[in-house]
């Protein structure tokens, strides 16, 4: 199955929260869908401002993983689904980032709409 940027869920359910993707819009004509990431209706931050978030994100133990965009590219954060807070940051940035699999503290993502690049970082 490919995983695309464009149709994924909007709202989830984790750990008896309810997460949901809020203001979805597309980066530039033909971008991915990006948009902010409520968990029981309070917005995820990176500390200072909102931030946005690519799609989908995947869940993993008590967190979500989700990509980012900072400036123009996208990095990997790990989200606290208890705290809502972002507590971890992988060090890779990337026009497009569609998360395949994670495995222990490893994520496997594609950087491309054809799924064909298969990459991974630690977070």
């Amino acid at each position: 199955m490919i995983v695309s940027p464009y149709q994924f869920i909007g709202d989830y359910n984790v750990n008896e929260k309810r997460i949901s993707y809020f203001e979805k819009r597309e980066l530039g004509q033909g971008g991915p869908i990006i948009g902010s990431i409520l968990i029981d209706g309070e917005e995820v931050s990176d500390g200072l401002k909102a931030a946005e978030f690519g799609g989908p994100f995947t869940v993993h133990q008590d967190c979500i993983i989700a990509p980012m965009l900072t400036l123009s590219l996208f990095s990997l954060v790990k989200i606290d689904v208890n705290t809502g807070r972002i507590i971890s940051k992988a060090a890779i940035r990337e026009r497009l980032i569609l998360i395949e699999s994670v495995i222990a503290n490893t994520v496997f993502y594609y950087c491309d709409l054809e799924n064909t690049v298969l990459k991974n970082c630690e977070i």
